[in-house]
């Protein structure tokens, strides 16, 4: 997942993951806490790859079966207490990634 400064000079194809967001944190909306996303690092699932679309529209839009922001924030909250936020602080996010 690549910052805009990144992406610049990239060669490789753009493809747009819907994700969710808290308090600047990206998790994967089917997975939750299990799949955290940070800008700047390279993922690689061989197995099964990844779900992305190839315009921001496309990702925005996009209908995700399970995608729980409720559940996603419920998980957050017990699994870190000390990370304060509010189920207002839960949102949907694209990230813009470098697929190679």
């Amino acid at each position: 997942i690549l910052s805009p400064h990144q992406l610049q000079g990239a060669m490789a194809s753009i493809a747009f993951k819907a994700v969710a967001k808290i308090r600047g944190r990206y998790f994967s909306l089917c997975k939750g806490l299990e799949c955290e996303y940070e800008v700047g690092v390279t993922y690689d699932d061989p197995l099964v790859g990844f779900f992305c679309c190839s315009t921001c529209q496309a990702a925005a839009n996009v209908f995700v079966p399970g995608a729980d922001f409720g559940r996603i924030a419920r998980q957050l909250k017990d699994a870190k207490p000390s990370f304060s936020f509010s189920t207002g602080d839960v949102s949907r996010a694209v990230l813009r990634c470098k697929c190679e």
